[in-house]
């Protein structure tokens, strides 16, 4: 039996409800270059108000899951950042190390976070040799052309080992349509969005349709629709290759409407303002890079139905409750 040189240990290291502008991909690569007697693995965990017993049993968990023997945890603080340790002398015994963040500085310094983290692991580099298995071990999976292994809970997406959190913002650029055998019940609409945050995603969308026209008896009549809706987003699933996604908004439907009557009639105008809420699942799915496609349909409930006729001509029909199908082309940054 030949000996062979030890893998790096494998440690865990838990961030307490990082920052908005914490890049947690650039603090794994920090670690990957300043902590080489370790392979650290870091989570993302939104409990800044969690007791710290609690926190130290979780880490121990993730250790005992990991194989490790020890467990990192790092929690903000005003003046900087605590990063701690417990090891198989337990949460009564906690060792930490502590780094500093100008407050006129909130850009954090990556290379010395991850130097402080080396050395809480430096004595894991002095662990004896293992001796080399009787029968060979499989690798563990490659990350693909993308480095997504596994993912998470909320927006945040495991690359390699590292779980980094997803672009905090979002713009989508979409069409929709409510699909109908009657013409006046059918309508094709354009939408602009945008959202922010996290595992929570704050937002809303524009949307504005295509002129519908409508010929009668006594003239000519046009309709157009526009909305405007604000609200929330939550990832509810996700896999390498996928998410899926719910998004709950109120706002509001204008409807304006025009025509123009044969015989020299004067024209006539008309404008319906109706509060509407909508809830939408979603199936997102990566493109390329930072584009993407979501796609699904939209269930949505007015206070009121909206009805205009062009004489005896149904010019636009509007029922209470709606069902519409969109689909989203994303740039998420």
């Amino acid at each position: 039996m030949s000996v062979a040189q030890a893998e790096p240990a494998t440690v865990p290291l838990l961030l307490i409800d990082p920052p908005a502008g914490f890049d947690a991909a650039r603090f794994a690569t920090a670690l990957e270059t300043y902590v080489p007697s370790a392979r650290i693995v870091v989570s993302v965990s939104a409990r800044a108000g969690a007791d710290p017993a609690a926190i130290c049993a979780e880490v121990q968990a993730a250790a005992a899951g990991a194989g490790a023997l020890i467990a990192l945890w790092a929690r903000w603080t005003d003046g900087g950042l605590v990063i701690e340790r417990v090891g198989a002398a337990g949460c009564e015994a906690v060792d930490r190390s502590v780094v500093d963040v100008a407050s006129e500085q909130q850009a954090f310094v990556y290379r010395v976070a991850a130097l402080k983290v080396a050395s809480l692991v430096r004595d894991l580099a002095e662990a004896a040799p293992v001796a080399e298995a009787a029968e060979p071990v499989a690798p563990p999976p490659e990350p693909d052309e993308r480095g997504a292994l596994a993912a998470s809970d909320g927006d945040d997406v495991v690359r390699g080992g590292v779980v980094a959190a997803e672009p905090a913002r979002v713009l989508e650029l979409g069409a929709s349509g409510i699909a109908s055998t009657r013409a006046a019940d059918r309508v094709t609409l354009a939408s602009l969005g945008g959202w922010v945050g996290g595992a929570w995603r704050f937002g809303g969308t524009a949307m504005i349709s295509d002129a519908h026209e409508q010929a009668g008896p006594g003239g000519q009549g046009r309709v157009r629709v526009f909305g405007g809706f604000a609200g929330t987003r939550r990832v509810l699933a996700r896999g390498p290759w996928w998410r899926f996604e719910v998004t709950a908004e109120l706002g509001v439907l204008h409807v304006r409407s025009e025509a123009t009557r044969t015989g020299g009639a004067p024209a006539m105008s008309a404008q319906v303002w109706t509060p509407a809420a909508a809830v939408a699942p979603r199936l997102g799915l990566p493109l390329a890079g930072p584009l993407g496609l979501a796609l699904g349909p939209t269930v949505e409930a007015s206070t009121r139905a909206v009805r205009l006729t062009l004489g005896d001509t149904p010019l636009y029909n509007a029922s209470r409750v709606r069902l519409r199908w969109d689909v989203r082309a994303e740039l998420r940054f």
